[in-house]
């Protein structure tokens, strides 16, 4: 089940995800640990070739990635083996001063209100894949 969260800056997230569709070449960054789970997202995503997908099995690998490139969306895991998604945002627009990527954050576990509130705040779309909200 896929379930859309409105998150900050909606507007701004559609317009920056469709611009993202709207290209003839895209550019993704994958940040999950698992290999499994990395190879199934850039199949799912890339299946046609027009989108040129990187991947990365850590936070600091991704923010290594993202000094030497600009990329036009990226896809986050909550849980990755050197920190949490959370830290990883915080982390690339504070060390990295970018804000202005489209994030797909994803995670197959329930969010607590918390969670689900930090991420409103810090990310422009989040799309959660598996269960519901925690009440």
């Amino acid at each position: 089940m896929v379930r859309l969260r409105a998150g900050y800056g909606l507007v701004k997230a559609e317009v920056n995800l469709e611009g993202f569709v709207d290209r003839p070449n895209k550019s993704l960054l994958i940040i999950e640990d698992n290999e499994q789970q990395r190879s199934a997202i850039a199949e799912l995503i890339g299946g046609d070739g027009d989108v040129d997908i990187t991947t990365a099995a850590s936070g600091e690998e991704a923010l290594q990635i993202l000094r030497e490139r600009r990329f036009d969306c990226m896809v986050l895991d909550l849980g990755l083996p050197d920190m949490n998604g959370f830290e990883f945002i915080n982390r690339m627009k504070k060390d990295l001063q970018i804000d202005d990527i489209p994030i797909v954050v994803y995670t197959g576990r329930e969010l607590t209100k918390k969670e689900e509130s930090e991420l409103k705040r810090m990310a422009e779309a989040i799309i959660r894949l598996g269960l519901g909200r925690r009440e």
